[in-house]
């Protein structure tokens, strides 16, 4: 849960392949973000969507890799929240789960 913040498609992938025993959670975890991981479709999904947008990858970048909440111009906060990358918190944003921050700091620019 902690890796995927309750994220629903998350969450069902990881349990579908949890339950039909095709991986150990310890492997799951240990992979999850990496390009051998189950959802490693989906990350590359996003990164794509971030990739398209000039604005949004180093927005999305700043976010991933901040130790603290960051603020961004409320159209691409926007985009990025429509895109189920961030939680927003009050006028910050934060990775929506640990997966992305995972996964997005080591793979954008």
């Amino acid at each position: 849960m902690t890796l995927v913040g309750g994220h629903p498609y998350l969450m069902q992938v990881a349990l579908t392949n949890l339950k039909s025993q095709e991986i150990s959670l310890e492997e799951l975890l240990t992979l999850a973000p990496t390009e051998e991981g189950i959802f490693s479709h989906h990350l590359r999904q996003q990164l794509r969507c971030l990739q398209d947008d000039s604005q949004l990858e180093p927005a999305y970048k700043e976010v991933a890799i901040a130790v603290e909440p960051v603020q961004l111009n409320p159209e691409i906060m926007f985009k990025l929240h429509s895109l189920g990358l961030i939680k927003i918190i009050r006028n910050d944003c934060i990775p929506s789960c640990d997966l992305y921050r995972q996964y997005f700091s080591s793979h954008l620019g």
